[in-house]
């Protein structure tokens, strides 16, 4: 599901096995430069799916994705550069959720200061629109720091995020019920200016402002990712 290059120019890959239709167990797998296998690691103490990873500054990882019990709780997991866990995080009890929602982590980056950003979805049963959008920071021990959740991005998850100048983090993902890209920026602690809209080439983008940042809707056959993220900036 993802790969890195090490520090020492090998390869890093991100793997989850199915062992049955209800159990999936996260890898890891080191690769030499060359491609030859260096080491593996499973990490089966609970059904686990890893979505993303980001080498850190001490040579580590930074793992999110979801596990399941009963429910999925999105994770953060910091992996030393042999692949052992330093420690992990689980978001749902931190941000006060019902035990039955379900959210998964499916981006994550290094924030500033040390900490890590994740963008991810959030299921609530009953609600008949799907998951939401939603993202996080979380210090470098992994707790919460801030939590982002647009109100209206129903049908939509974020699988992406990276941070930009002035502070803030793009992000990016599908709002499923419209077929729109979702190209977000949020903005921690700021002034959010006044509501616009703006036009990129001759195509209209429709661009919502929210309580902590701005939301950029693009139809897919509009601009490319690259298009729009030049956007998101320049609106930041």
């Amino acid at each position: 599901v993802d790969v890195e290059v090490a520090p020492d120019g090998g390869y890093l890959v991100l793997i989850n096995r199915l062992v049955n239709k209800s159990f999936s167990i996260m890898m890891l797998v080191k690769l030499r430069s060359d491609g030859e296998v260096a080491w593996s690691r499973e990490y089966a103490d609970e059904c686990r799916s890893g979505h993303d990873m980001e080498v850190t500054p001490d040579g580590g990882l930074i793992v999110t994705g979801a596990v399941k019990r009963g429910f999925k709780d999105a994770f953060l997991l910091k992996l030393d550069p042999q692949g052992g866990v330093e420690w992990e995080s689980y978001l749902r009890e931190q941000a006060g959720y019902p035990q039955l929602t379900c959210l998964e982590g499916l981006g994550v980056s290094l924030s500033r200061g040390g900490g890590y950003v994740v963008a991810g979805m959030k299921f609530e049963p009953g609600n008949l629109i799907g998951h939401t959008a939603i993202a996080f920071g979380a210090d470098s021990r992994g707790a919460l720091t801030w939590l982002f959740q647009p109100t209206y991005a129903y049908g939509s998850g974020l699988a992406e995020i990276k941070p930009v100048g002035g502070g803030g983090y793009v992000t990016a993902g599908t709002a499923c019920y419209r077929c729109d890209i979702l190209v977000m920026m949020v903005r921690v602690g700021d002034v959010v200016p006044p509501t616009t809209s703006a036009s990129v080439g001759a195509q209209r983008a429709v661009v919502s402002v929210i309580k902590s940042g701005i939301v950029v809707s693009v139809r897919p056959r509009g601009p490319s990712w690259r298009r729009s993220e030049h956007l998101a900036t320049e609106l930041h």
